[in-house]
């Protein structure tokens, strides 16, 4: 899996950006993830039914940037995503399961 931010999304802010290659380093998907703010991702970790990762929204914020966790499926589709933090910025950038 490789996690990050791209700016190229149909909001134009840039949005969580997430691919799942293959064991060769093939693409298999990629996915975007986020709204109106500015998304990223700097942490992911694999669970028993897909992936959880870890990062900054500026979307689902309280403050400037709050800390956020996304949980997907195996193919990269949202099941719930939660935000952390308070008027400052906060960036989280590890997860452990």
């Amino acid at each position: 899996m490789i996690a990050g931010h791209s700016e190229f999304t149909p909001t134009g802010e840039g949005n969580a950006y997430i691919i799942k290659t293959d064991k060769k380093g093939n693409e298999v998907w990629n996915k975007t993830h986020g709204g109106q703010g500015i998304e990223s991702i700097g942490g992911i970790t694999k669970t028993n039914d897909g992936y959880v990762l870890i990062g900054s929204t500026e979307t689902y914020d309280v403050g400037l940037f709050d800390a956020w966790l996304l949980k997907v499926d195996k193919n990269g589709n949202e099941i719930w995503n939660k935000s952390f933090g308070g008027r400052g910025r906060d960036i989280a950038n590890a997860v452990m399961r």
